[in-house]
């Protein structure tokens, strides 16, 4: 094998005591021509001699790491342990690599980011910032994390998805499919986020939760358990969904509001969403109960229990128990809701509910 680059007398000395060597392109390639001088190795193992891998400027790379194949560490990176460098893989900046990390494919790292213990990165997912990936975490498909985010332990983050600000996702939590959590939320345990959903603020997703669709759940929310949501809901305040819970469709959850081992479907729903708010426990399907309606201007009520055992209403901007709902439609809704329909609802919750 030809080689295509020596160790010069140039050196570096770490802390450590170890001395690093510059490194000078003896045979011309892609991306140095004879003569040019790169960055510091301690051995002639830390970079191939195959390929178009090259260290560029000051980076480092040393320990028992290695750089092969067409990979490129530019600037300031040092890559050292045990971890390997590869592929079309480019590292920019201050980055770091080590432990047994393996950063390849097309995977870019620039600013401050690390990645470590022993995770990976690769096709074509980007850590910048200060981000940083370690434990066995799996960052891939065009993935993007960044800001001060992390992402650890056995967490799988790919196909597009974005974590960013000061956000964390951890444990066996997947995060995929062009979701973003940011902001200082977290997503943990064995949760599943995708399809474009957002997480944020102080948000916490976790248990086995699965949340998709264009979904947003922010401020100091909570789903878990077995909690599935999905459709264009939009939970936060200090809403809690848990236990083996189903929301989809077009509903709003928020303010004080628990609900659990409940069902809450209005994927029909066109115009006003369904609103569950104020001091809401739906503990079962027992709980609560919607109407669909048929004109063109309110689509949805919901009846449903609070924790005081109270019954409340809500239908728009409206939000008040069955005597409040009444004069409502007499003042604001005539028109647009019958009195024989009010009467009907009310008799449908009584029965349904209370």
């Amino acid at each position: 094998m030809e080689k295509k680059f020596i160790l010069t007398d140039k050196f570096i000395k770490l802390a450590s005591g170890k001395k690093l060597f510059q490194i000078k392109c003896v045979k011309s390639f892609k991306y140095a021509k004879e003569g040019d001088f790169g960055g510091y190795v301690e051995k002639e193992s830390n970079l191939s001699h195959e390929g178009d891998a090259w260290v560029h400027d000051d980076a480092l790379v040393f320990g028992d790491a290695q750089v092969y194949g067409n990979a490129q560490v530019y600037d300031n990176a040092k890559v050292y342990d045990d971890a390997e460098v590869y592929g079309d893989a480019k590292l920019h900046g201050n980055v770091r690599v080590y432990g047994y990390a393996e950063v390849y494919d097309k995977a870019q790292m620039y600013g401050n980011a690390q990645v470590y213990d022993d995770a990976k990165v690769y096709d074509g997912a980007q850590i910048y910032g200060n981000a940083q990936v370690y434990g066995r975490a799996d960052v891939y498909g065009g993935a993007y994390i960044y800001g001060n985010a992390q992402v650890y332990d056995n967490a799988d983050v790919y196909d597009g998805a974005q974590i960013y600000g000061n956000a964390q996702v951890y444990g066996y939590a997947e995060v995929h499919e062009e979701a973003q959590i940011y902001g200082c939320a977290k997503v943990y345990d064995r949760a599943n986020i995708h399809c474009n959903t957002e997480v944020y603020g102080d948000a916490n997703i976790y248990g086995e939760a699965w949340v998709y669709g264009y979904v947003s759940i922010y401020e100091n929310a909570h789903v878990y358990g077995n909690a599935h949501i999905y459709g264009n809901v939009d939970v936060y305040g200090n809403a809690h969904i848990y236990g083996y819970t189903t929301v989809c469709g077009k509903i709003i959850i928020c303010e004080n509001a628990h609900v659990y081992d409940a069902e809450i479907d209005d994927n029909e729903l066109v115009h006003c969403p369904t609103w569950i708010r104020g001091n809401a426990e739906i503990k079962d399907n027992e709980s609560h109960c919607g109407f669909n309606l048929s004109g063109p201007f309110i689509s949805h009520i919901h009846a449903y229990r609070t924790k005081k055992n109270e019954v409340e209403i809500t239908c728009e901007d409206f939000r008040g128990n069955m005597e409040e709902f009444e004069k409502e439609v007499e003042e604001t809704y005539s028109g647009k809701i019958s009195k024989e329909e009010c009467i009907r609802i009310i008799e449908d919750i009584k029965t349904k509910i209370m």
